[in-house]
């Protein structure tokens, strides 16, 4: 195949139904057009009257000065340590590292699934019949929990991430905002 009809396959494809028709305002079909030359009766069965979706979008947004793309990077890194750091349930502190989140996710269906089988939501015999379920905290006490209890921390763990998602978001709306950004004090203020 040669470059022409490889172009002209690449054409035709914007032009069938169902796909995003592309116009000569795009400048990749402009540059595409002009090499192959198309007939007129070509681009008008292809659609070329149309802007593509990046034309219609419009300008893109101006680039954020470097000392607001610095201190929203730090802010996001704050973010993830802190969300990373743990969190307090019912007076313990818990681990919440990727894999924390994660076994406390999995430990949550289990005990939902338990519930939804109608067993007893407080009974801490609800993932092994053999003994009760208990949960390693960060200071390696064990805490007897009930499947109620585990759903419970689930929660609190979703609830402590998304406080601390946003608080973020609007951190750093407010040092995008600011006339002087440094002037934000973006250590202060998390939630815990």
């Amino acid at each position: 195949m040669t470059q022409r009809e490889t172009l002209q396959d690449f054409l035709h494809a914007w032009g069938k139904p169902g796909r995003p028709k592309r116009g000569a305002c795009c400048p990749v079909v402009r540059e595409a057009f002009e090499f192959v030359k198309l007939t007129p009766e070509e681009e008008a069965r292809l659609g070329v009257a149309y802007a593509c979706a990046a034309c219609l979008a419009g300008p893109a947004e101006p680039e954020m000065p470097d000392v607001v793309r610095d201190l929203c990077v730090l802010i996001d890194r704050e973010r993830d340590r802190r969300i990373d750091g743990g969190f307090v349930y019912v007076g313990a502190r818990f681990q919440s590292r990727p894999s924390d989140r994660e076994n406390i996710m999995g430990a949550a269906q289990l005990a939902m699934a338990w519930m939804g089988a109608d067993g007893d939501p407080d009974t801490l015999r609800w993932s092994s019949p053999a003994a009760d379920f208990a949960w390693i905290t960060e200071d390696n006490t064990t805490m007897p929990m009930s499947a109620s209890a585990v759903v419970a921390l689930f929660q609190a763990g979703v609830a402590f991430k998304s406080a601390l998602t946003f608080f973020a978001r609007d951190l750093k709306d407010a040092v995008i905002a600011a006339a002087d950004p440094s002037s934000i004090d973006i250590e202060a203020g998390w939630p815990v």
